[in-house]
């Protein structure tokens, strides 16, 4: 007597479609969640290299900016100086003449004092931005031209002998500045005095009223008076 036959699908559990197809849900919800990870990881892989690059762009824009700065700030000092210069030298010669002539007059002290001025206006933004060396070799550079005044112009000293060593020591003095904002600036050139290639680079600026206000044609020595 032969059993009857029994279905194939009544020997199969319930559960086994729904466990095939919640593993086939979870196994797409993965791979979805998976793609999005990845897509998510990239974008934030790629923001954050974008974001590194602006704050390297920006150190480098700023870096540019405070170097430019500091180097117009340095080109204004050494154009005041260099105008102060012409003052003293003026001022050198007049002494030189009187002392041919054997007398001692009084300076006129304006322009002297306009320079002393401008110079101490433009020192203290130097003495922020610079460094150091800069700093110490910019003050001595304007107490040299102030001393130089007092004891060799002003006052009665008539060495003509002293007072070229004196100039002397200025210049040597300014010639270490020079070099400082040199060595600062990281300009190029050896023997290329750094007043040429600062004010070159800088002159758009040092031509324009407002940046250079101090500017002023040289005073020539006044002539020797002549007894009648």
């Amino acid at each position: 007597m032969m059993s009857a036959a029994v279905p194939l699908s009544a020997n199969v559990s319930p559960w086994v479609p729904l466990a095939t197809a919640a593993f086939g849900l979870l196994a797409g919800l993965g791979a979805a969640a998976l793609t999005q990870w990845r897509a998510d990881r990239r974008e934030e892989v790629r923001w954050k290299r974008e974001r590194e690059d602006r704050q390297d762009q920006w150190r480098r824009e700023d870096s540019l900016r405070w170097l430019q700065d500091r180097q117009q700030a340095y080109a204004r000092l050494i154009a005041a100086l260099h105008e102060w210069d012409a003052v003293l030298d003026s001022a050198i010669t007049e002494r030189k003449v009187d002392a041919q002539f054997g007398r001692r007059r009084e300076l006129d002290a304006t322009e002297w004092r306009r320079m002393l001025r401008v110079a101490h206006e433009i020192l203290p933004l130097v003495q922020f931005m610079a460094p150091q060396t800069v700093r110490s070799r910019a003050r001595s550079a304007v107490q040299d031209r102030e001393a130089f005044w007092i004891l060799y112009l002003a006052g009665n000293q008539s060495d003509s002998a002293a007072m070229d060593a004196g100039w002397k020591r200025v210049a040597k003095r300014t010639s270490l500045l020079h070099e400082a904002m040199r060595g600062d600036l990281k300009l190029e050139g050896g023997e290329v005095d750094v007043t040429e290639q600062l004010l070159a680079e800088c002159q758009p600026q040092l031509d324009r009223r407002w940046w250079c206000p101090w500017r002023a044609r040289r005073k020539r020595p006044s002539a020797p008076e002549t007894n009648a």
